[in-house]
């Protein structure tokens, strides 16, 4: 009798578990995502392009371009698939995933040894979706940070978390 409890009590958890995370999770996970694209996209992007730094662009592109897929994905409540479907999977979300998927393949397009002269072009192309994704934290009721600048919107999530473990966090880690 008690190994039946038992399962029917981990049936009953896996269950909700599949229908999508608790929502301090979700919402912790938003802020953490908020923050990183911020750093790697809106900052550290743009930055290597005027030091002309190849690799450090291409790394941070790719970064920025793997937490909006999985912003994205949080935002629509679906898990995000293995990373070798995730670009196609984000592109047939309603929220967001068209134009998920047309800035990275946008970004991925890039001549990085451009340097300097693709700032503007870089810069403009992750701009649009950040201006996109704190629109729709806003129209969500996750944050009420102004502005498109993303990192400040990962703190404004995350103060929405009921759950004191997971408010106590540091934005960025999830």
């Amino acid at each position: 009798r008690l190994f039946h409890n038992r399962n029917a009590a981990f049936s009953r958890t896996r269950e909700k578990l599949l229908a999508f995370y608790p929502e301090d999770v979700r919402r912790k996970k938003i802020a953490a995502r908020a923050a990183i694209m911020a750093q790697a996209g809106q900052y550290n992007l743009l930055r290597s392009l005027r030091r002309g730094e190849t690799a450090t662009c291409m790394l941070a592109a790719a970064r920025f371009s793997e937490q909006a897929i999985s912003m994205i994905f949080l935002l629509n409540r679906r898990y995000m698939p293995f990373y070798k479907w995730a670009h196609r999977g984000v592109g047939e979300l309603p929220v967001l995933g068209r134009e998920t998927a047309d800035c990275v393949t946008r970004l991925a397009g890039l001549d990085w040894t451009l340097g300097p002269r693709l700032e503007d072009k870089a810069g403009g192309i992750v701009e649009t979706l950040c201006e996109a994704v704190a629109e729709r934290l806003r129209a969500e009721g996750l944050s009420d940070a102004p502005g498109a600048w993303l990192l400040e919107h990962g703190p404004s999530v995350q103060s929405r978390i009921t759950t004191p473990e997971l408010l106590r966090l540091p934005v960025m880690l999830e």
